[in-house]
């Protein structure tokens, strides 16, 4: 985890001026998210709306004149007059004005049957009939929506021979893989799988967005330390939020990809 931006000076210039691009308002606006970054119930132009929200947050939080270097260290000025705003903008007040990050945590998700904000519960069946549309025996899998930790099973007996252990042993992804290798006649399990692939394109969503907003926050800066200063107190928060532990190399790697990006057009500007 990033605790102070001393960790990652070595990969600054020593003056402190950006080595990426200095004014990110000249840059032409790239279509960051497509249509298939979703997160919940949030399209792709909720989900850039979410990032660009994060993105001013920060830069309001953290203005340039708040912040002064000491011993080689960029640091807050306490001293300085938008030092109480920067106190009150913690991300408490962050979810408070914008309750839907609450879906940057990729919960299992499923529609009906009761499902809460803990627990979910999916439904599995059986059909029978000449043309397999009628349904025969049902069950219910109730779960934990923040790790898919299984809690019980309802309803027809349809799991007997896939669950050998104690049920809290499995998670949905566990019980999903043994549908597919042990099969089950006329089994319908294509609610458990829509819950399982829908969490796994949020948490590929929420990558996005957690990129987009320190790559905003260092690219957009004059001064590159002051960018990363930024970047790291938004991934300190997120880290807590999210139980993450994004820190040193994920920000490393994120410069790494703009002075390669500043690169490649510097390039193609040449060939023009």
């Amino acid at each position: 985890m990033v605790n102070n931006y001393d960790e990652l000076k070595g990969i600054t210039n020593k003056d402190g001026n950006n080595r990426v691009q200095k004014n990110a308002k000249k840059e032409k606006k790239k279509n960051f998210f497509t249509k298939n970054d979703t997160l919940g119930m949030l399209d792709y132009e909720e989900v850039n709306d979410m990032a660009n929200r994060l993105i001013s947050w920060y830069r309001i939080k953290i203005v340039d004149g708040i912040l002064t270097k000491k011993d080689n260290k960029v640091i807050i000025d306490v001293d300085n007059y938008s030092y109480n705003n920067y106190k009150k903008m913690n991300f408490e007040q962050l979810l408070k004005r914008n309750d839907y990050l609450y879906l940057l945590k990729c919960k299992y998700e499923t529609n009906g049957f009761n499902s809460s904000r803990d627990n979910i519960v999916i439904k599995l069946f059986t059909c029978k009939g000449l043309f397999k549309n009628k349904v025969d025996k049902t069950c219910f899998i109730y779960a934990n929506s923040d790790d898919g930790r299984l809690l019980k099973i309802e309803g027809d007996n349809l799991l007997t021979n896939v669950i050998d252990k104690d049920l809290t042993n499995y998670n949905l992804e566990d019980i999903c893989l043994l549908l597919e290798k042990k099969h089950i006649d006329d089994l319908n399990y294509n609610n458990l799988k829509l819950c399982i692939m829908n969490r796994q394109k949020s948490i590929l969503t929420r990558n996005k967005i957690i990129n987009k907003v320190c790559s905003d926050l260092i690219s957009g800066s004059d001064n590159v330390e002051y960018g990363i200063f930024r970047a790291s107190d938004f991934l300190k928060d997120i880290n807590k939020f999210l139980n993450l532990n994004l820190g040193v190399n994920y920000l490393e790697g994120i410069i790494k990809d703009i002075d390669a990006e500043k690169m490649n057009r510097k390039k193609h500007k040449n060939l023009k």
